[in-house]
């Protein structure tokens, strides 16, 4: 019997990191040079049917990074069942700051998580072990991932969605 889920997941960190371009490559399988801030968050979703015939939507909300919308974030991650964590492996302190975001996600309903390390297509400043190791310690799943080229996109969202359709069962 093909078993239909829905799922929404929130793509929060850094402003910068390449939130957006990740998903519009996930969705709309384009990638965007101009860099264009969000506010508050977007919506976006894909439906696709995984290798069992069964059919995942995500209902996919792309959070602010800024500081200025921190107060404001806590609404969207309400409902949440996943999140993509994503950081700039450019840019050390989109790393750092990992936990800051974690600990915006301890008080949300957010029991799956993946670790993204985007924008591989440019020389790393974040060691790509160093990244698996945190994921590892915090109980999350973790990749690297390129907007530009499409390397990883679809399977960091698809393993996020296929370890929160586990915990649903």
């Amino acid at each position: 019997m093909t078993m239909r889920y829905k799922f929404k997941v929130v793509i929060c960190g850094d402003h910068g990191v390449g939130k957006t371009s990740l998903l519009r490559r996930f969705v709309e399988n384009k990638f965007d040079k101009d860099y264009l801030s969000t506010l508050g968050a977007n919506i976006l979703s894909k439906e696709y049917v995984t290798p069992k015939g069964n059919i995942i939507e995500l209902l996919l909300w792309d959070i602010a990074g800024q500081q200025v919308f921190k107060h404001a974030r806590n609404k969207f991650y309400q409902g949440a069942q996943g999140a993509v964590v994503v950081y700039d492996v450019t840019r050390p302190m989109s790393f750092q700051n990992i936990d800051e975001w974690l600990e915006e996600l301890q008080d949300s309903p957010v029991n799956s998580m993946i670790l993204v390390g985007n924008k591989i297509d440019l020389p790393k400043e974040v060691l790509a072990e160093d990244a698996q190791k945190f994921a590892e310690e915090k109980g999350m799943s973790f990749l690297e991932t390129s907007a530009l080229s499409n390397t990883n996109v679809n399977e960091a969202f698809k393993t996020l969605a296929m370890e929160i359709v586990k915990k649903h069962q």
